[in-house]
């Protein structure tokens, strides 16, 4: 089993990365309001680009319902899930999960596979039976045969010991070090289903670290960009993982979430 490529993100050379990574979003804290709208877009288009049919009338509806009424995501979600029980944990979940990772990210800046794990329960509760457990079973999609599943333990240690490195480094390009994380995470694989979705919440874990202030989503627009980048970098094994193109797609979606919280503010202040 060849291992992982040791390729720091810092060594992704390119100057419009740089250029941009020096904006001021990472300055400003948004409302509540305006972070539960980047959520149900977070959600929205992650459980999409995963093949989740759930529209953004659904979404929003099921989002600003759990909201409203203050559920707590362990104890009362039961309470809400009397029809489609299975979408709206599919959306509700994403949801907290988010939420959970931004409330609590000092405590969560050293990754650990116990952390992933965890974080994967709460994603997939009552959606697969093994929530939180690697798969036990080889997995083969349309073109890609994934590792073997003996393999994911040690490859898992790996990945979370060589992020905590690259992330210890003072100078770290958020996007980069994101999209090694993410494509990382998707080349192993490690659970049974939820990996797509569960890799974009670490894409917006990174960018938390770093001091982002509300979840970043991927438009429909950028889904086939997104698709494409994730091609590129599969292809590229022998030159080292190249997620330059991710990075370009983690960065432009973020600018794009911070441009929109900048006109609000504008428009606000135009038509006081």
């Amino acid at each position: 089993m060849t291992p992982l490529p040791r390729e720091p993100a810092h060594r992704i050379e390119n100057s419009q990365l740089k250029k941009l990574d020096n904006e001021p979003a990472f300055k400003v804290i948004v409302n509540k309001e305006y972070w539960n709208s980047a959520a149900i877009l977070f959600v929205y288009h992650s459980n999409r680009l995963s093949k989740l049919d759930h529209s953004i009338t659904h979404t929003t509806r099921i989002i600003n319902s759990f909201v409203k009424h203050q559920f707590n995501c362990e104890s009362d979600i039961i309470k809400i899930l009397e029809q489609k029980p299975l979408m709206r944990r599919e959306i509700i979940q994403h949801y907290c999960l988010m939420k959970e990772i931004f409330e609590g990210i000092k405590k969560y800046m050293l990754l650990s596979v116990e952390l992933i794990q965890s974080w994967h329960r709460v994603l997939m509760d009552h959606i697969i039976t093994n929530k939180g457990q690697y798969r036990a079973e080889e997995i083969v999609s349309e073109n890609h045969i994934f590792i073997e599943c003996q393999q994911i333990p040690k490859m898992m240690d790996s990945l979370v010991r060589q992020y905590n490195e690259y992330r210890a480094q003072s100078k770290q390009s958020p996007y980069a070090l994101a999209a090694w994380l993410s494509h990382s995470f998707l080349c192993i694989n490690p659970f049974s289903d939820g990996n797509g979705r569960l890799s974009r919440i670490l894409e917006n874990y990174v960018l938390f670290s770093y001091g982002f202030p509300c979840p970043v989503s991927c438009p429909t627009h950028d889904h086939e960009e997104y698709q494409q980048a994730l091609s590129l970098a599969d292809r590229d094994f022998v030159n080292g993982r190249n997620t330059s193109l991710l990075a370009h797609v983690i960065l432009k979606n973020s600018n794009s979430i911070y441009n929109n919280y900048l006109l609000n503010k504008i428009l606000e202040n135009e038509f006081q």
